[in-house]
């Protein structure tokens, strides 16, 4: 009777582990999400069509839930941004001549609200992507921006051929090391994972997958021993994003955590918690607009990943198919521990700032700074499935600011366990009622 009872003590006590770690890390991420969006908020009171302080302030605000896509906030930025395109657009609907990246940051912002993109002012902000040479202009930043923009919902089935000239560009544009760039030969931290999010709804196909495990293989090189990349925050915040769109542990998984973190620990080595927002570089001490805004887009795809949700959503009537966790590319084995390929920037830019692809004669107009991807929707193709790979449950070591643990403990695990705790206890207590007085 005695080795019952201990028994069932200890299956309580599991239980109740299970449960409070569960707890532990919802809190944690919850808390640090909020206060980023909190701070967002109050510093973007009013987003207008802009880089910053404009459609990936309410990215952040719509996807990590802090307003409802009827709120007051994004009525109000619908409306400037109405006036914005109708004093800015193009007859052909195009906001830039050589720049398609402001079309599909603006489709990305207002179809998580649930806006109408096709009657914008009275323009028509999809019909430019008839054009590729247009979206070309920008070279791979501009294809895969058009992707993410074209799949942030089902829309017209006419792109489909538009689809499909982007995938095969940005497959013929893979560096020799694995990853993209917007110039030159080497891999570059910021534009390979924005590919990565905008190949993930076509990673059925063979060709795809392939290049998606040489581009996490890429990212894996890339990462510093201390868990960041490039030393900025917006780096370390679309490698983020990139693994949880693809279902991989950016805290956990084996490629992703070095000696001195993890790529999660790497995001939140440049949390100011003083302030709520991110730093662009470690050692600042002031928060920066766009590493805040795409910092905090990552902590959001990150508690979502942690949640059980998919990393990739709008906020309209459209269905959404959560992300498979079979569809994590295998990757082969690469150097791993520390940075090879160093990322340059152009002159007066910060390091989130890239030179996008152009002809000779728009290319002082066609540099853009690359945009953070989000939003795109699974799309199933006929091609054969990429095979698993086993997600290491390695805990990496977490920084003061790390909200986040690594441990994922599941609720319905620790409810078996109680199931379990209460049988063993349940049988004791029947055999004891069943012993003579």
């Amino acid at each position: 009777m005695r080795k019952q009872k201990m028994i069932a003590a200890v299956l309580v006590i599991l239980m109740l582990q299970c449960v409070w770690a569960a707890a532990a890390v919802s809190v944690k991420t919850e808390t640090l999400k909020n206060s980023i969006l909190e701070y967002i908020a109050e510093t973007t009171p009013t987003p207008d069509v802009s880089t910053i302080g404009g459609e990936w302030a309410v990215l952040c605000l719509a996807r990590g839930g802090y307003y409802t896509a009827d709120a007051p906030y994004f009525g109000a930025y619908t409306a400037r941004v109405a006036e914005t395109v109708r004093q800015i657009a193009r007859p052909d609907g195009a906001l830039h001549r050589a720049k398609s990246t402001e079309n599909s940051r603006l489709i990305l912002a207002l179809t998580a609200i649930g806006a109408d993109v096709q009657t914008v002012g009275g323009v028509n902000l999809l019909q430019p992507y008839a054009n590729t040479d247009w979206i070309g202009k920008q070279g791979s930043n501009g294809f895969a921006f058009a992707l993410l923009a074209l799949d942030s919902k089902p829309y017209d089935d006419t792109f489909s051929t538009v689809r499909t000239t982007c995938v095969e560009n940005l497959l013929t544009r893979q560096t020799a090391d694995g990853g993209w760039t917007l110039s030159g030969d080497k891999a570059e931290t910021d534009l390979t994972a924005m590919v990565l999010q905008s190949l993930y709804p076509y990673r059925e196909d063979a060709a795809v997958a392939a290049a998606a495990a040489r581009g996490f293989a890429a990212l894996s090189a890339l990462q510093k021993t201390d868990g960041t990349f490039s030393g900025s925050c917006e780096s370390a915040a679309q490698v983020v994003t990139a693994c949880c769109t693809w279902n991989i542990d950016p805290d956990t998984d084996a490629r992703f955590v070095k000696t001195g973190g993890s790529a999660w620990d790497g995001l939140c080595a440049f949390y100011l918690p003083q302030s709520g927002g991110f730093a662009h570089s470690k050692g600042d001490t002031e928060p920066d607009a766009m590493a805040t805004e795409q910092g905090g887009y990552a902590v959001v795809a990150y508690d979502r990943f942690l949640n059980g949700q998919t990393a990739l959503y709008d906020m309209s009537d459209v269905a959404v198919q959560p992300a498979a966790p079979t569809t994590v590319p295998t990757v082969p084995t690469t150097q791993q521990a520390t940075e090879t390929i160093t990322e340059t920037e152009p002159s007066g830019t910060s390091a989130n700032e890239t030179t996008s692809e152009t002809a000779a004669t728009e290319a002082a107009e066609a540099s853009t700074r690359a945009d953070h991807p989000r939003g795109t929707m699974p799309e199933t193709t006929t091609a054969q499935p990429m095979e698993p790979t086993a997600a290491t449950v390695t805990q990496s070591a977490s920084t003061a600011a790390t909200p986040h643990t690594g441990e994922q403990s599941s609720v319905p695990a620790a409810l078996a366990v109680l199931v379990l705790a209460c049988g063993v206890c349940g049988w004791e207590l029947r055999r004891k009622r069943a012993k003579p007085i």
